[in-house]
């Protein structure tokens, strides 16, 4: 799941996203990708608890310029779910 050419101003960002697991061994990978260079801003694995329940999970914080950026979410499974996905400014 990408949302592509997001634009942001510099700062630090926190991502955490609303997700269920059904395997036992379910993990996503988050990237962050500048959107004009296509070179990684920051990349996050978190494993997802797999009972399937809806729990939230921290997907990294990234210091990064200004500019316009490529959001990844990349799953190991078929088994996962998200709910929601949001980021915050610090």
């Amino acid at each position: 799941m990408t949302y592509k050419n997001v634009t942001l101003g510099g700062g630090s960002y926190r991502f955490t996203g609303r997700m269920k697991g059904m395997d036992g061994d379910d993990q996503v990978t988050f990237k962050v990708i500048d959107s004009k260079t296509g070179q990684l801003a920051g990349v996050f694995k978190a494993g997802i608890k797999a009972n399937g329940e809806f729990d939230l999970h921290h997907l990294g914080q990234f210091d990064l310029a200004k500019g316009n950026y490529d959001l990844q979410m990349e799953f190991n499974s078929s088994g996962m779910q998200v709910d929601w996905f949001h980021m915050k400014k610090s």
